[in-house]
């Protein structure tokens, strides 16, 4: 029920203001992309990954999805906007899952691995991070509790790729 109404409160705020919503759906849609970019040019290009860091990598967005395929399947939930009825503002297929976002997961997942390997990134990484799940929110696609799990579960995998990494390079060594 909360949920709900911080969904539809936001959504309904956003999209009476022309300037936030442009942001919203910037942070909704595009964001990630630039999130996704900076880590591939530090994780690639500065850091020199090697195959068992790269591994790694690709293992933790692989289950990132395949857990949240998972998790959504079990708890299915309709996204705001088809549940509240509300004129969706960028194109998503109704019939998707709303919870866990998977926006948010990855947002956080990169954000967790970017600050893991430089600590002057966290503050920017974060709050990129924010930002694509504020802008999930803001533009209907999903509640509060679906960027929330979805923030939790990218940490989690976030931790647990870094300790993948640890072990694999360890390893080769």
């Amino acid at each position: 029920m909360i949920d709900q109404l911080i969904s539809q409160s936001l959504y309904w705020f956003v999209a009476n203001h022309q300037i936030i919503k442009l942001f919203a759906i910037f942070c909704a849609s595009v964001l990630i992309w630039l999130l996704l970019a900076w880590f591939v040019i530090v994780y690639i290009w500065h850091k020199k990954a090697w195959q068992g860091e790269l591994v790694a990598l690709l293992l933790g967005v692989a289950s990132a999805y395949g857990l949240n395929a998972l998790v959504g399947w079990y708890f299915f939930r309709l996204r705001p906007f088809v549940a509240l009825q509300l004129p969706p503002l960028i194109n998503m297929n109704p019939l998707s899952k709303s919870f866990p976002s998977d926006h948010a997961t990855v947002a956080f997942l990169f954000a967790y691995l970017l600050s893991a390997h430089k600590k002057s990134y966290r503050p920017l990484a974060l709050v990129l991070a924010v930002l694509v799940s504020w802008g999930r929110l803001a533009v209907g696609v999903h509640y509060l509790t679906d960027v929330l799990a979805g923030a939790f579960i990218g940490s989690l995998l976030g931790w647990g790729t870094r300790q993948l990494e640890k072990i694999l390079v360890t390893t080769n060594k």
